[in-house]
């Protein structure tokens, strides 16, 4: 099934509302419709359920690593600058089969962590996240992205 399409104008919007929607799950629709109206988007319900459809993968999951996120022996996840994606897989350094599609993707994706850790993220810059959970490390760049996630023993 192919992904509803994200304008800049939708990501810009998108990144507002996940600190709201993270304190107020409950009144996605508003919020969302508040927050658009603000930015003067056009909105209908499927907009509405486009941008939803992207809070709740995002918010709740970590995309295409989510597998491997909720793989208990994967203890380190790796993303090269193409987007390949290898992991750590019982001590066992490995190549796994899932990938982002483009360098974009993978910008994309640095920034959706980066707003959900609430870290402020800059071109051309090192990723240095750290939760009692996982520590995420990486470089945020047009060129050659990198982001590694590891996960960190209860």
């Amino acid at each position: 099934q192919q992904e509803p399409e994200m304008t800049d104008k939708d990501l810009e919007l998108y990144n507002k509302l996940i600190p709201q929607i993270q304190k107020n799950p409950e009144n996605q629709d508003e919020i969302i419709e508040q927050e658009a109206k603000k930015m003067n988007i056009e909105i209908s319900q499927s907009y509405i359920d486009k941008i939803k459809h992207y809070l709740e993968k995002n918010l709740k999951k970590f995309g295409i690593l989510t597998p491997l996120m909720e793989e208990p022996r994967v203890s380190i996840i790796d993303v090269n600058p193409y987007g390949k994606i290898n992991a750590t897989y019982d001590n066992e350094y490995l190549p796994v089969n899932i990938k982002f599609d483009s360098k974009h993707d993978l910008i994309k994706f640095q920034k959706i962590l980066a707003n959900r850790f609430s870290y402020p993220l800059k071109k051309e810059a090192q990723i240095n996240i750290q939760s009692p959970d996982i520590k995420i490390t990486g470089i945020h760049s047009n060129t050659s992205p990198v982001l590694k996630i590891e996960k960190l023993k209860q």
